[in-house]
């Protein structure tokens, strides 16, 4: 048989390694080990290629269906009609499959739920800024009295930027499409 010597490298995307190229070098690597301690008919190679080929490809294609689209909402300045003639032909040149689909659906849908948990909880901690005592160190200057003990501080107004900002937040994420 023969003896491959294991090299191991590093994908990295702008300096940080990620955790699905390093699965996919481990797979790669035990892929070569079993190879080469298997004896296969040229049939099953073939077949075997084929599938590993069939899978990049697919792969491939789906980034640059999904770029093509992209690239299609970029541009501005377009009427509808011409923005719609744009999109029949990106269509043909790039039909999408319904997997590819659920994918960016799910994907869309799930970043939606994520910042209207980040949002909320942003609200709730301005509120909690404003409802729990805050120690004297942080009650800065006090805006308008309400009476000789108590009134709006400027740690009050940020909290209340802090509430308007989640909720901002909050409505532009449920507006968008």
């Amino acid at each position: 048989m023969l003896s491959r010597k294991k090299i191991k490298y590093q994908v990295t995307n702008s300096g940080i390694a990620c955790s699905a190229d390093k699965a996919i070098d481990q797979k790669l690597l035990e892929l070569e080990a079993l190879l080469s301690s298997s004896d296969f008919d040229s049939e099953k190679i073939r077949h075997y290629k084929q599938r590993i080929n069939d899978a990049l490809e697919l792969q491939m294609n789906s980034r640059q269906q999904l770029e093509a689209y992209r690239d299609l909402d970029k541009q501005e300045g377009l009427s509808q009609f011409e923005h719609l003639d744009k999109l029949i032909t990106v269509l043909s040149q790039n039909p999408i499959d319904t997997e590819l689909s659920k994918r960016i659906i799910k994907r869309g849908i799930t970043r939606k739920i994520l910042l209207c948990i980040f949002s909320l909880l942003i609200m709730v901690i301005g509120f909690a800024m404003i409802i729990m005592p805050a120690p004297p160190a942080f009650e800065i200057y006090t805006v308008f009295y309400f009476n000789n003990n108590d009134g709006v501080t400027v740690m009050d107004l940020v909290s209340l930027l802090i509430i308007f900002g989640g909720i901002f937040l909050f409505i532009f994420n449920v507006r968008q499409n």
